[in-house]
């Protein structure tokens, strides 16, 4: 799979930002790739998966945080940055292993939400003074999140899946080949939206957005009532955005529904028992207090 390398040098110009975030390749790789066919597993729930490999992963990266921590207090900032995304990996790791047992087919490919471990460390790239407008500091580009890249994630996912619109029969297989993008970690170009501003990620993927196309309050309101209001949104490209969270619902019609979820992967959820399943956990963790919003995309 190809893999851009992110590089402070390409703010230098317009064209050279604009070819970093084209995703010509990644839009090639995803146009050739053939699905793998999804072996169901034995079922569980999210509160009960006791398994010697997710076992593993939980005492792993309770050991890696813990890594982390004491290695940033001994001014060894780059080591505990490595140490923080293999613990990422190894937290994820374990969550998909519980997913896989939960949704059986109804999981399609999964996603780690944190850096990949197999290209350049972008993560280790020193802040970079940009005129484009960046989140949370203004003007100032940062490259390392340690609470992840879900919302640099799904600005990618959503890009690269218009641009790959239409070039598959099977929404499955568009939807598979769309996330294996993410099975490693997030590509450099995600690494770059989750700094940048909403409105300058809208401007250079040229998004058309309808923001807060949905506000839902949840205080007061049952899971079940917000997810049917959620599972109720007409047929579009859907940002969800809860108080800790972001994630994409694609709903091509109301056979047809898939939400992508950067910490987990991409799930077949026409069945609304099965988008309850995915968005529960978040519930679960939302703050009560904040509204939950949705966006709607348009190429």
């Amino acid at each position: 799979m190809p893999t851009a390398t992110l590089s402070p040098y390409f703010l230098q110009s317009t064209s050279s930002l604009t070819q970093f975030l084209s995703g010509r390749s990644e839009v090639a790789t995803i146009e050739h790739t053939l699905p793998t066919p999804h072996t169901p597993l034995q079922s569980h729930s999210w509160n009960r998966c006791i398994d010697p490999n997710w076992l593993f992963y939980i005492v792993s990266e309770a050991l890696l945080t813990t890594s982390s921590y004491l290695l940033y207090a001994l001014c060894m900032t780059d080591l505990s940055k490595k140490v923080w995304v293999y613990s990422h990996h190894a937290l994820n790791n374990a969550a998909i292993i519980q997913a896989e047992k939960v949704f059986h087919k109804a999981f399609l490919v999964k996603s780690v939400n944190s850096y990949r471990l197999d290209g350049a460390p972008e993560y280790l790239l020193p802040p970079v003074a940009t005129s484009l407008p960046t989140h949370p500091n203004p003007g100032i580009l940062q490259f390392f999140h340690p609470k992840g890249i879900c919302r640099g994630i799904c600005y990618w996912f959503v890009h690269l899946c218009f641009k790959t619109q239409g070039k598959f029969e099977n929404a499955d297989e568009h939807l598979i080949a769309l996330g294996k993008q993410f099975e490693e970690g997030a590509p450099a170009q995600a690494v770059l939206l989750q700094a940048l501003h909403p409105c300058a990620v809208y401007d250079l993927l040229h998004l058309n957005v309808r923001e807060d196309f949905l506000k839902i309050a949840p205080r007061g309101k049952t899971d079940e009532q917000i997810v049917a209001e959620l599972h109720g949104l007409p047929p579009g490209m859907h940002g969800i955005y809860l108080s800790n969270h972001m994630l994409v619902y694609r709903k091509i019609d109301e056979t047809r529904q898939y939400l992508f979820d950067p910490s987990i992967g991409t799930f077949n959820v026409r069945p609304r028992f099965l988008f309850k399943k995915a968005l529960e956990r978040y519930l679960n963790s939302h703050d009560r207090s904040q509204e939950i919003c949705v966006d709607l995309y348009t190429p």
